[in-house]
Protein backbone atom coordinates (compact mmCIF):
# COMPACT_ATOMS: atom_id res chain seq x y z
CA UNK A 1 0.00 0.00 0.00
CA UNK A 2 1.39 3.41 -0.89
CA UNK A 3 2.14 5.75 2.00
CA UNK A 4 3.38 9.30 2.34
CA UNK A 5 5.11 11.16 5.16
CA UNK A 6 4.49 14.89 5.52
CA UNK A 7 5.98 17.33 8.00
CA UNK A 8 4.45 20.77 8.49
CA UNK A 9 5.98 23.51 10.62
CA UNK A 10 2.64 24.39 12.17
CA UNK A 11 -0.06 22.97 14.39
CA UNK A 12 -3.65 23.68 13.42
CA UNK A 13 -5.89 25.75 15.62
CA UNK A 14 -8.22 23.34 17.46
CA UNK A 15 -11.78 23.20 16.19
CA UNK A 16 -14.14 25.38 18.20
CA UNK A 17 -17.88 25.66 18.37
CA UNK A 18 -19.49 27.96 15.80
CA UNK A 19 -20.28 31.42 17.13
CA UNK A 20 -23.70 33.07 16.94
CA UNK A 21 -24.37 36.78 16.47
CA UNK A 22 -27.62 37.56 18.28
CA UNK A 23 -28.16 40.88 16.54
CA UNK A 24 -27.89 39.59 12.97
CA UNK A 25 -28.66 35.90 13.58
CA UNK A 26 -25.53 34.87 11.64
CA UNK A 27 -23.62 31.71 12.60
CA UNK A 28 -19.86 31.86 11.93
CA UNK A 29 -16.54 30.25 12.85
CA UNK A 30 -14.06 32.14 14.99
CA UNK A 31 -11.68 34.32 12.91
CA UNK A 32 -8.61 32.66 14.48
CA UNK A 33 -9.86 29.25 13.34
CA UNK A 34 -10.57 30.46 9.78
CA UNK A 35 -7.12 32.02 9.33
CA UNK A 36 -5.34 29.06 10.97
CA UNK A 37 -7.24 26.58 8.80
CA UNK A 38 -6.40 28.55 5.65
CA UNK A 39 -2.69 28.70 6.58
CA UNK A 40 -2.58 25.01 7.47
CA UNK A 41 -4.30 24.06 4.19
CA UNK A 42 -1.76 26.18 2.28
CA UNK A 43 1.18 24.42 4.00
CA UNK A 44 -0.44 21.03 3.44
CA UNK A 45 -1.04 21.71 -0.24
CA UNK A 46 2.59 22.84 -0.72
CA UNK A 47 3.98 19.79 1.08
CA UNK A 48 1.66 17.38 -0.77
CA UNK A 49 2.68 18.62 -4.22
CA UNK A 50 6.38 19.42 -3.63
CA UNK A 51 7.40 15.84 -2.94
CA UNK A 52 6.47 14.51 -6.35
CA UNK A 53 3.47 12.61 -5.01
CA UNK A 54 0.24 12.64 -6.93
CA UNK A 55 -1.51 15.97 -6.88
CA UNK A 56 -5.01 14.55 -7.08
CA UNK A 57 -6.79 13.66 -3.83
CA UNK A 58 -6.80 9.97 -2.97
CA UNK A 59 -9.81 7.78 -3.69
CA UNK A 60 -10.75 4.88 -1.43
CA UNK A 61 -9.96 4.07 2.16
CA UNK A 62 -7.21 6.05 3.90
CA UNK A 63 -5.27 5.62 7.16
CA UNK A 64 -4.00 8.82 8.81
CA UNK A 65 -1.45 8.96 11.60
CA UNK A 66 -0.65 12.39 13.06
CA UNK A 67 1.65 13.70 15.76
CA UNK A 68 1.22 17.28 16.96
CA UNK A 69 4.41 18.66 18.53
CA UNK A 70 4.35 21.61 20.95
CA UNK A 71 7.32 23.35 22.55
CA UNK A 72 7.57 22.70 26.28
CA UNK A 73 7.02 25.85 28.37
CA UNK A 74 10.12 26.90 30.29
CA UNK A 75 8.13 26.78 33.52
CA UNK A 76 7.39 23.06 33.04
CA UNK A 77 10.07 20.40 33.43
CA UNK A 78 10.01 17.01 31.72
CA UNK A 79 9.99 15.37 35.14
CA UNK A 80 7.02 17.41 36.36
CA UNK A 81 4.90 16.95 33.20
CA UNK A 82 6.31 14.34 30.81
CA UNK A 83 3.23 14.29 28.56
CA UNK A 84 1.29 17.10 26.87
CA UNK A 85 -1.87 16.87 29.00
CA UNK A 86 -3.05 20.46 28.62
CA UNK A 87 -5.20 22.15 25.99
CA UNK A 88 -5.82 21.87 23.09
CA UNK A 89 -7.89 18.71 23.15
CA UNK A 90 -6.78 16.02 20.74
CA UNK A 91 -10.27 15.46 19.32
CA UNK A 92 -10.56 19.15 18.36
CA UNK A 93 -7.16 19.00 16.62
CA UNK A 94 -8.33 15.88 14.76
CA UNK A 95 -11.44 17.65 13.46
CA UNK A 96 -9.40 20.58 12.14
CA UNK A 97 -6.80 18.26 10.61
CA UNK A 98 -9.39 16.10 8.83
CA UNK A 99 -11.18 19.19 7.47
CA UNK A 100 -7.89 20.72 6.30
CA UNK A 101 -6.90 17.55 4.43
CA UNK A 102 -10.24 17.35 2.58
CA UNK A 103 -9.89 17.94 -1.20
CA UNK A 104 -6.08 18.05 -0.86
CA UNK A 105 -5.03 14.62 0.43
CA UNK A 106 -8.36 12.82 0.08
CA UNK A 107 -11.74 13.73 -1.40
CA UNK A 108 -13.78 13.60 1.82
CA UNK A 109 -12.99 12.84 5.44
CA UNK A 110 -15.41 9.90 5.43
CA UNK A 111 -12.62 8.00 3.58
CA UNK A 112 -10.53 7.91 6.78
CA UNK A 113 -11.00 4.40 8.16
CA UNK A 114 -8.25 4.54 10.77
CA UNK A 115 -6.98 7.58 12.67
CA UNK A 116 -4.07 7.49 15.12
CA UNK A 117 -3.31 10.75 16.95
CA UNK A 118 -0.64 11.89 19.40
CA UNK A 119 0.37 15.18 20.95
CA UNK A 120 3.76 15.58 22.54
CA UNK A 121 6.44 18.04 23.54
CA UNK A 122 9.15 18.80 21.00
CA UNK A 123 11.58 21.55 20.01
CA UNK A 124 9.02 23.58 18.01
CA UNK A 125 5.46 23.60 16.68
CA UNK A 126 5.18 20.87 14.09
CA UNK A 127 2.68 18.38 12.68
CA UNK A 128 3.93 15.07 11.31
CA UNK A 129 1.58 13.04 9.14
CA UNK A 130 1.65 9.55 7.70
CA UNK A 131 -1.02 8.91 5.10
CA UNK A 132 -1.59 5.42 3.73
CA UNK A 133 -3.94 4.48 0.89
CA UNK A 134 -5.54 1.11 1.59
CA UNK A 135 -6.96 0.34 -1.84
Amino acid sequence: MPEWFLSLDAVPEPWSRPRFNRASGVVFNAPALRSSLAEFRWLLRAEWSDRGVQREPLDGAVVVEATFWYPRPKSVTAKRRPHHVVKPDLDNLAKTLCDAMREIVYRDDNQVTELLLRKAYGPKYRTELRVEALA
